[in-house]
């Protein structure tokens, strides 16, 4: 069993330590051909959103790209990336941001999945819908799992496609409302 998880660390080492597998990495620019946030969502238009410090950081990666908008008090962010590190389970970063994850749930909807967390802050509790999105032809999948998106990338690396997928993912005060803007962006992103 060890020396499983061995072969699979050395083998997730060499697909991410390799330079990128897309053809535009020869001219040093990497070309994501991810979604992008819509202008408008929930019947509302969206206004983009400033970056705080730690995204700016992260925005400033090669192969990452970050939108933030706000759909009314939804608040909505697209990560799209090369990595597993600077794609990382969103929980992570709400965290170091102060905010404490107190449930957690994974929802099937129409095909997709997406994750709940319910988080608090200050004494304020809001409710973060995300999922993980991939490209497959002219389609985007949701799916819940982190390490499934890892070793799906990987794998797209490991063949010669691009190793890329987003993080979708909407904060609100309302459940409802967050989860109906999140559902709205995934099919939108078909």
């Amino acid at each position: 069993m060890r020396s499983c998880r061995l072969i699979t660390c050395l083998i997730l080492l060499c697909a991410w330590a390799r330079p990128f597998n897309e053809p535009a990495a020869a001219t040093g620019t990497l070309d994501l051909s991810g979604p992008s946030l819509p202008l408008e969502a929930g019947g509302v238009v969206g206004k983009p959103l400033a970056l705080g410090p730690s995204e700016a950081l992260l925005a400033a990666m090669p192969g990452v790209e970050l939108q933030r908008r706000a759909y009314g008090e939804s608040h909505a962010a697209l990560v799209t990336a090369r990595g597993p590190r600077e794609n990382h389970p969103p929980a992570v970063c709400l965290r170091s941001g102060g905010f404490e994850v107190m449930e957690r749930a994974e929802l099937e909807h129409q095909g997709s999945c997406m994750v709940h967390l319910l988080v608090r802050r200050a004494g304020k509790i809001s409710h973060f819908y995300y999922a993980y999105l991939h490209r497959g032809g002219a389609s985007a999948r949701g799916t819940c799992g982190y390490w499934t998106q890892v070793a799906a990338a990987t794998w797209r690396r490991l063949t010669g496609q691009p190793g890329t997928w987003s993080t979708l993912q909407v904060m609100d005060p309302s459940s409802a409302r967050a989860r109906a803007v999140l559902t709205e962006l995934i099919r939108r992103t078909k």
